[in-house]
């Protein structure tokens, strides 16, 4: 059974501004980083996301959250560097003030989240986004639902190309994602891949799409998971031994098998 711990967090304004009441937590690298933004939003988005990250790495860890070390692969992919923190896979993305985060122990993993939005030349962008067997199963979708089917299908995506850590670098029409099979509870294997992965949908906030990959050893073409939700202020037992979520925060605990 593999356990992928999925949180949420909408950052509204409220949120930021006790995110960011205090002493910062960031590393002086990212602060540094948070400064090179053109403009105030996405250093406010950055300040934000890498505060969550750091708040929820640290529960898994027992680290405080200025103490997390981060190192990174070619393409920019964050890994844990700290000794001791116990085999701990993650993956991190966020759209506008929405939030998400995996945490797997001993599982490479992808997360993504999209704001569903229409927008100008959505058929053209999906052409160079899917490839011919995925559009074409995309044009078959009724007109009200492409624009879900769209943006679901980026998140499988981009989630399926952060567990290899090169995201969608090598061209998203390179990354095969299924576009059926994917009933609530249910999660196939991604085809064609070296690696074998399982992908699930999640919907933690109305208005988005987002997915969640997972590396596996499982020889099924699919996996069944179930879900327990958890709202702040609740105390839960992880793989890490107990911690208590914040009041600003959601977690999944969606368990593959």
């Amino acid at each position: 059974m593999i356990t992928a711990y999925l949180w949420s967090c909408h950052a509204d304004s409220g949120v930021r501004s006790r995110l960011h009441s205090g002493q910062t937590v960031l590393s002086e690298s990212e602060r540094k980083r948070a400064g090179d933004f053109k403009f105030e939003e996405g250093s406010l988005h950055f300040r934000t996301g890498r505060t969550l990250l750091r708040t929820w790495l640290g529960l898994h860890t027992g680290l405080e959250a200025p103490a997390i070390e981060f190192r990174y692969k070619p393409l920019g992919k964050p890994l844990l560097d700290n000794h001791g923190s116990g085999g701990l896979k993650f993956s991190y993305s966020h759209s506008g003030d929405y939030f998400v985060c995996s945490v797997v122990h001993e599982s490479e993993n992808g997360i993504d989240i999209e704001r569903v939005r229409d927008f100008d030349d959505l058929g053209l962008t999906a052409q160079t986004m899917m490839n011919s067997q995925e559009y074409s199963e995309w044009l078959a979708d009724s007109c009200d639902e492409k624009v879900d089917t769209f943006f679901q299908t980026w998140t499988r995506k981009e989630s399926v190309g952060k567990v290899a850590g090169t995201g969608i670098s090598t061209g998203p029409q390179n990354i095969p994602v299924p576009m059926q099979g994917f009933a609530r509870g249910t999660a196939p294997i991604v085809p064609g891949l070296e690696q074998r992965v399982v992908l699930s949908d999640w919907s933690p906030f109305a208005g988005t799409a987002s997915s969640v990959a997972v590396a596996t050893d499982s020889a099924n073409e699919g996996l069944c998971y179930s879900d327990e939700v958890w709202p702040g202020g609740e105390t839960v037992e992880t793989h890490s031994g107990s911690i208590t979520i914040p009041d600003f925060c959601a977690l999944t605990i969606r368990r593959f098998q």
